[in-house]
């Protein structure tokens, strides 16, 4: 055994009597004595009540222990001394590279010790201290383990109550530690004061990829200290990641504008819900974002104010000649008519690479629906569209599905819930669904359709064959067993059922540990499929609305399991289970071959760029170039031979890619 999770879940009940109580600490016991275990997780995130763990028991265990490398115990009330045991063990164990302790009222005295004790640690990649009470003087021991610690790269302290002194202290640390990536302070309490610190220290780090500030109460001036700072960082800044969604950012766009031209490293930045009007400052935040070849992920959402007007200026510097490299954008909830996503069109297009895009919540009524189809037909490589509250209509719908007819599209997501489409409306998508044959994701839920769009499904799953079932209704959820049960008896999914599929992430998340129980989105979503999710004994209705958000690493709560999601949306497999990323074997072979299902699959969505789950000629060429050939290379002609024999001579899917491999390793 080399991975153990322990739930309570709903099925309680039926496990044996001498499972309740203190059937944690048993399993914890056989944990901890064990040889070759590398995860332990005792979470309980979708019950109310938290699970009890002896944690000085724990303690004592892990300071014997040689094989654990990750500890979940997210929810499992551990008080100050409880803390405090576990911050003496971590100081002499030397394997544990992860710790969860979120949703945990270890309060300022146990976050104290959990900083003490990283003095000694030289180990511990990621600690998780979110939702644990801490506070400013916790933040400075903190800061003050960060000056001798080589060793810790991801901190999470989400939700605490960390204000302006605790932010500075910590800032004072990331200037001169060389180790820390992510530092995530979502929820507390920093203010602009707090910020302006953060930012000029996120400035001159070398090290620091991702910064979260979001829902900080940091006004304008705030926020313009900080990009300020970013805007005129120095070269070998690092940050790729900004989140400051939640506070006020308003006129300090236009510092947004220049951070987005200047800081060449930056891939993702979050806006939502940051007060952004339309205004001369967006219209230079337009400009900068048109001429941008580093900036991949965009939330606008949730800024009302933004407008028709607003999305007119934002695609103000697009030209025939720009290019913009924006692969995942949100424009959800900004007010918006149809007339504002025909401006849209022109920012849409001048984005070549684009694979998500979100407009949900914009009231655009019947005409929105052309040009719903405009902004598929003029994005060559649209993965994923979010469509859902646009007020659509019937009228709408038919428009959507009438434009979407002629058009050569790449969608593989859609979602188009909640527009009253009507059964009407329904009926005339569908075919085109069914017709397109590449759908890997359907929400149709809040049009009405009815049991009249049910008799349509056999065709829509027999042509899409890598379609897991289709969103009706908010609680009818056809898939391939149910579809002929009959539209009244068609009963929810359970938590075994296959999840929504997540977009492609354009940049390098890899290597990141998420916390047990939940969906870790990036920071686009945030926090909020964790909430949604706990306490859902089938989530997927919470989890619909954050289907096409991006990806950094994501496992999922399934009950008594776990679930790997990848973070390709056009993979087949992101429904099947995988083994932990902390329990896979590493294989050790000559030429460093992949050799496992797992390692071909990873290395073939790679290469597809595209997500349409083929390659061509040209991307297998890539994988032999990387190949150890001992001094002995195919010549190009034979190279595009066995590319011919193994698929139809110009593309080949996953399975061609396998048999191809092996020839190309014996070759």
């Amino acid at each position: 055994v080399s991975v153990l999770y322990w739930s309570y879940g709903a099925s309680m009940d039926s496990h044996p009597p001498s499972w309740s109580g203190n059937g944690a600490e048993h399993l914890a016991a056989f944990g901890l004595t064990s040889s070759t275990m590398c995860r332990l997780s005792l979470a309980r995130p979708q019950s109310e009540t938290p699970t009890d763990v002896d944690a000085v028991e724990l303690a004592r265990g892990l300071t014997r222990n040689f094989s654990l490398r990750e500890v979940e115990l997210y929810r499992s009330r551990i008080g100050t001394e409880d803390a405090e045991a576990i911050a003496q063990a971590l100081s002499v164990n030397k394997y544990i590279e992860y710790l969860g302790l979120g949703r945990n009222p270890c309060g300022t005295h146990g976050g104290d010790s959990i900083a003490e004790a990283l003095k000694a640690n030289q180990t511990l990649r990621t600690l998780d201290l979110s939702w644990t009470g801490v506070g400013d003087e916790a933040a400075a021991n903190l800061a003050e383990s960060l000056l001798v610690n080589n060793a810790l790269q991801r901190l999470d302290l989400d939700r605490n109550s960390i204000t302006c002194d605790g932010a500075g202290a910590l800032a004072t640390a990331m200037s001169r530690n060389t180790k820390l990536k992510f530092l995530s302070l979502c929820g507390n309490r920093i203010k602009a004061g707090g910020a302006s610190f953060l930012g000029t220290a996120a400035a001159l780090s070398h090290a620091l990829t991702t910064l979260d500030l979001s829902g900080n109460g940091i006004s304008e001036p705030g926020m313009f200290s900080v990009l300020h700072s970013l805007a005129h960082a120095s070269p070998s800044c690092a940050l790729t990641t900004l989140n400051v969604a939640f506070n006020h950012v308003g006129n300090a766009v236009a510092m947004a504008a220049l951070t987005v031209a200047n800081l060449r490293s930056l891939r993702e930045l979050n806006l939502e819900s940051t007060g952004l009007t339309a205004s001369a400052s967006l219209d230079a935040f337009g400009k900068a974002l048109a001429c941008s070849r580093t900036l991949c992920n965009l939330s606008l959402a949730q800024n009302p104010a933004i407008g028709d007007d607003g999305l007119r200026q934002l695609r103000g510097g697009a030209t025939a000649d720009t290019k913009c490299n924006l692969r995942y954008l949100d424009v959800s909830d900004v007010g918006a008519t149809a007339q504002g996503l025909a401006a849209l069109e022109e920012l849409v297009a001048g984005c070549p690479e684009l694979l998500t895009l979100h407009v949900s919540r914009n009231n655009v009524g019947k005409n929105g629906g052309s040009a719903l189809a405009t902004l598929v037909s003029v994005s060559p490589r649209l993965s994923f569209l979010g469509a859902s509250d646009c007020g659509l209509g019937t009228a709408g719908l038919e428009k959507f599905a009438g434009g979407l007819k002629y058009s050569k599209m790449s969608l593989v997501g859609l979602t188009i819930a909640n527009n009253n489409g009507g059964a009407s409306g329904v009926a005339q998508l569908l075919p085109i669904v069914a017709h397109h044959g590449e759908m890997r994701f359907l929400d149709v839920s809040g049009n009405d359709g009815g049991s009249d769009a049910l008799g349509r499904l056999p065709d829509v799953f027999d042509n899409n064959p890598h379609l897991p079932w289709v969103a009706l209704e908010d609680r009818v959820i056809v898939n391939r067993e149910n579809q002929y049960n009959g539209y009244s008896n068609i009963e929810l999914p359970d938590a075994a059922a296959p999840w929504p599929p997540l977009c492609r992430a354009p940049t390098d998340f890899s290597g990141t540990t998420p916390s047990a129980g939940f969906a870790s989105y990036s920071i686009a979503v945030g926090s909020a499929v964790k909430r949604h999710s706990e306490g859902c004994v089938s989530p997927l209705p919470a989890l619909l609305a954050h289907a096409g958000k991006p990806v950094r690493h994501c496992t999922v709560w399934d009950g008594p399991k776990f679930r790997k999601v990848g973070p390709n949306l056009s993979s087949a497999r992101y429904n099947q289970q995988v083994p932990d990323a902390a329990a896979v074997e590493i294989e050790n072979n000559l030429g460093g071959l992949m050799v496992t299902d797992d390692q071909l699959r990873r290395e073939f969505n790679r290469l597809d760029a595209n997500g349409n789950g083929f390659l061509d000629a040209s991307e297998v060429k890539h994988v032999y170039a990387s190949l150890e050939h001992y001094g002995v290379r195919l010549t190009p002609r034979d190279l595009e031979r066995l590319v011919a024999e193994a698929g139809d001579g110009r593309k080949i899917d996953f399975d061609q890619f396998c048999v191809l491999y092996l020839k190309l390793v014996r070759a």
